[in-house]
Order: structure tokens, then C-alpha cells, then sequence
């Protein structure tokens, strides 16, 4: 098990699509407060622009086959 300061030793040294492939898989894990509507992390893109990660609202899934479809 690593130590804190191994986590941001290593952290540091990651690019900018590392961390954000990082965030993806922490996402899971994470919940956003925005003025009292929480979002859950996974519901968020993590993508990298210049040099931040930005955070966007994810696509929802296209509808399975037959789903939300009037087959009449």
C-alpha cells in the first residue's frame, strides 16, 4: 500500500490523460454537490482541453433497440 506522499509523487508525474483516465476510474466513487443537486461522478465525460481536465455532462445512452420505439 502506498503512502500519501507516494500517491502524489506519482500523481504529479502523470500526464494530463493519465489523470483524467484516473478521474474515470474514480468517478465512481465521487459525488458533486451543484447548489444542492448531487451528480454522481459517472455521470460526467472527464476530458482533457489544453491543459485542464474538464468535467462535462455525459451523453445519455442511446435507447436499446425496441426501447422507447412504437413498433404499431
Amino acid at each position: 500500500m502506498a503512502d500519501a506522499g507516494e500517491v502524489i509523487d506519482l500523481f504529479s508525474r502523470m500526464t494530463l490523460h493519465q489523470q483524467a483516465a484516473l478521474l474515470r476510474l474514480c468517478s465512481r466513487n465521487l459525488m458533486i454537490d451543484f447548489e444542492g443537486d448531487f451528480h454522481m461522478g459517472y455521470d460526467f465525460d472527464w476530458n482533457v482541453s489544453g491543459a485542464m481536465i474538464i468535467a462535462s455532462p455525459a451523453e445519455p445512452d442511446l435507447p436499446m433497440l425496441g426501447e422507447g420505439s412504437d413498433t404499431a
